[in-house]
């Protein structure tokens, strides 16, 4: 209960603040939820090491509060932000297409759903078989690099040219 909140709060650690933002989110407190997320992507972004998944986790959820609020605009940056972060996440990815089909950026779109099914697939798990999101947010921009390798799913991002989706391919 409260008591238990309260407790989080004091502790000033970011996944315990990310915690209190999805509580508050959940609540359909946006003001709450949105000042909690801020306090905890300053966490995941602080000195000496910042904790990219949890930075991509947040601004994943930011743009859930921005989407409530009617921002689609906002809630695009945040996702792209988000996969700048962490461009592994395929929940990220999903909802980005979902805020570029509402901005009417169908190519963009199609390349970040491109880029679930190859996260998925290189996860082993089939695109149909993801589960089906809440409530759908976005992702980021054609020409974007993501060129890190990450260690746990060893997937790459490629540039490509035009409309064509973004290439994922396996890291050796």
């Amino acid at each position: 209960g409260k008591a238990f909140e309260k407790h989080l709060a004091a502790v000033e650690e970011p996944d315990s603040m990310f915690g209190l933002g999805l509580v508050r989110l959940g609540e359909d407190k946006i003001d709450d939820a949105d000042r909690w997320f801020g306090r905890a992507l300053e966490g995941f972004s602080a000195p000496p090491k910042p904790d990219t998944l949890g930075q991509c986790r947040v601004l994943t959820r930011m743009s859930d509060v921005a989407l409530r609020r009617g921002k689609v605009e906002d809630a695009e940056q945040l996702l792209e932000r988000a996969v700048k972060a962490n461009a592994v996440q395929h929940e990220t990815w999903s909802k980005l297409a979902y805020v570029r089909d509402r901005l009417g950026k169908a190519n963009e779109a199609d390349a970040a759903r491109a880029n679930v099914d190859r996260i998925l697939a290189a996860l082993g798990r089939k695109p149909e078989e993801q589960a089906p999101e809440r409530k759908p947010d976005a992702a980021p921009e054609p020409g974007i690099r993501f060129t890190d390798v990450t260690a746990q799913s060893g997937i790459a991002f490629t540039p490509t040219s035009g409309a064509t989706p973004p290439t994922v391919v396996r890291s050796e």
